[in-house]
């Protein structure tokens, strides 16, 4: 993954450049979710797409886990009749 705007990649951490402290050596608060990339292959399960921002994919997952629940569900509580 990747950032956009003007952040350096320390370690673990993100780093804001000519920003903050007036030294530009802060580390960034949480970084806003729109503002992480996806850099890696299209997932075809989540449909997750490089390029798409954290707040899209997690929204992406959030979705297909909301499908596999209620698929799980109607699995375990449909009842056949004779």
């Amino acid at each position: 993954m990747y950032y956009k705007g003007t952040y350096t990649i320390v370690g673990n951490f993100a780093k804001k450049t000519n920003e903050g402290c007036g030294n530009g050596n802060c580390f960034a608060d949480p970084i806003q979710s729109d503002l992480v990339i996806y850099s890696g292959p299209n997932l075809p399960c989540t449909g997750i797409r490089t390029c798409d921002d954290l707040s899209i994919a997690l929204q992406k997952i959030d979705t297909q886990l909301c499908n596999l629940i209620d698929t799980l569900y109607n699995l375990t509580t449909t009842t056949t009749t004779h």
